[in-house]
């Protein structure tokens, strides 16, 4: 996976054009395009596996729908973070849960991903908005309209120490977004992880048409992802059978 997306442009997140990622190690993150990382080998069977959509399912309470894939690198030496990598929770769809797989060895000095455990159940948030000095108003402006979170933020509103997720190349775990989060700056090893959002409606957060398997841009994904109606519903956003001849 991790050969087949350093053959891939990637996007630097600035006025820079696509560009290969040697090029872009000078920003703090590098986003791979959609449709590469739909097409990425093995990730889409990976998001289909049962075993995974039995979990996704009962967290979500609803047969799940894929609603984005995603690729970035996180460079290290960075003198500051910026966006993710600050502590923030998703709203990409009322449940969701997200399957993270490291394509790179991360430790707790490259980029793991950090989470404050709890934090994405309501009764926890309205305890916390309950006990907070200025008032729930105030609260509400913090928690609501404040995109990004210092740690001693987090720290102080809901008094509980996050957990590091580290681990070798190929460690994957899902998480619910709507918890407190952030992807830490690297210090020292690039990092590379791909993503996988799943929600209970089809709020696309890119326009993407399906890509039909048996082209070149899904070589690498296998028939069955979508062999069944089950996994044709989960997959329909992005993915579907090869057309007729």
């Amino acid at each position: 996976m991790r050969a087949y997306l350093e053959t891939q442009m990637v996007d630097p997140g600035d006025d820079r054009p696509f560009c290969d990622v040697a090029a872009v190690k000078d920003a703090n993150v590098a986003q791979y395009p959609m449709p590469a990382v739909v097409g990425c080998p093995h990730l889409a069977a990976i998001a289909s596996d049962p075993t995974t959509l039995t979990a996704v399912a009962h967290h979500l309470g609803a047969l799940p729908t894929v609603l984005g894939y995603t690729a970035w690198w996180s460079f290290a030496g960075r003198s500051e973070a910026r966006e993710a990598q600050f502590f923030h929770f998703d709203l990409d769809d009322y449940r969701i849960c997200k399957l993270f797989i490291y394509l790179t060895d991360v430790d707790a000095e490259s980029g793991p991903h950090i989470y404050v455990e709890g934090t994405h159940r309501p009764a926890i948030v309205a305890q916390a908005r309950q006990a907070w000095s200025g008032g729930e108003t105030d609260f509400d402006a913090w928690y609501l309209q404040r995109l990004r979170k210092t740690d001693a933020e987090v720290e102080r509103v809901f008094n509980r120490r996050p957990a590091i997720l580290t681990g070798p190349s190929g460690t994957s775990f899902l998480a619910n977004t709507r918890g407190i989060h952030k992807g830490l700056l690297p210090d020292s090893g690039d990092r590379l992880v791909c993503q996988v959002l799943y929600g209970v409606s089809p709020r696309i957060q890119e326009t993407l048409e399906p890509l039909d398997l048996g082209t070149p841009a899904t070589g690498h994904v296998p028939d069955w992802v979508v062999g069944t109606p089950t996994l044709d519903y989960v997959n329909r956003l992005f993915l579907r059978p090869a057309a007729p001849p």
